[in-house]
Formats: C-alpha cells, sequence, structure tokens
C-alpha cells in the first residue's frame, strides 16, 4: 500500500479513539481476496500507527481468529470481517470490523474500516452503530 487510493479519518470522542480506513486494492474477480485483504489491513496498521511506547505498532490480533462471512449488497458480493487489534510491544487495542465491496466492474475492491481504542468503554452499541454506516455505502459507478 503505497498511500494512493487510500484515507484515515479519526474522530476522538470522550471516551473513544475511532478511526475509519478507506483503501482500494486490485482484483481480477478470480480469487477470494479475504485473506489479502487482512493482509493489506495489518500492513495499514503497521505502517500507519504508532503506540505509545517507542517501537510499539498496531497490528490484527494474531491469537485471535478474524471472523469473516460473505453477504450480497447492492448487487456484489461484500467480505465481512470483524476481529480485534492490538498493540505489539506496547499495551492496548480493540475491536475492527472491514467491509470490503467487490467491484468487478473497476476490477477493484473498495475496503471500508472501522477501528475503535475506549478501554473504559463498552464497544458493541458503538459497534453496530459503525456496522450500520458500513451496510450503507454505495458505490459510484
Amino acid at each position: 500500500l503505497d498511500g494512493k487510493g487510500m484515507a484515515i479519518l479519526r474522530e476522538d470522542t470522550r471516551k473513544s479513539i475511532q478511526y475509519l480506513l478507506a483503501w482500494v486494492a486490485p482484483w481480477d474477480g478470480e480469487y477470494d481476496p479475504s485473506q489479502a485483504l487482512l493482509g493489506d489491513l495489518d500492513s495499514l496498521l503497521n505502517g500507519y500507527f504508532e503506540g505509545v511506547q517507542d517501537g510499539s505498532y498496531l497490528a490484527v490480533e494474531p491469537q485471535i481468529p478474524v471472523i469473516q462471512s460473505y453477504r450480497e449488497q447492492d448487487g456484489r458480493l461484500t467480505y465481512v470481517s470483524r476481529g480485534l487489534f492490538r498493540t505489539q510491544k506496547g499495551f492496548g487495542g480493540g475491536p475492527f470490523l472491514l467491509y470490503s465491496y467487490t467491484d468487478e466492474a473497476h476490477q477493484r475492491v473498495v475496503n471500508l474500516c472501522y477501528l475503535v481504542y475506549g478501554p473504559s468503554m463498552k464497544k458493541r452499541k458503538v459497534m453496530m452503530e459503525l456496522e450500520t454506516s458500513l451496510q450503507s455505502a454505495k458505490l459510484k459507478d
């Protein structure tokens, strides 16, 4: 990932920090991109997010399996990935939710991922709200 076709948005609330990551990955329509998408997410976390401690960085939590599913959304196959991120060589982490929308016409996968870091809050409700926004996303042709 080179920073082109990518955006990172951040919102700070009283109890949490929330990120929306958006990026585009090429796709020829022939293979299941779900594992490659998790690799892309891990690369983004490693490259663009540092922890407080020297040498620390964010990564997809390797010891807890990511739950992946597929759904049809607006006539497009959409990959849904739920998992945890953590700070390597440091402390902290939280849930992530990745929606990857296939776009065969443009040979790409459009990815939208929410990360929530909020050590003092319950995250279930906010993750449900964020998922609703991902379910309503529309790709322009």
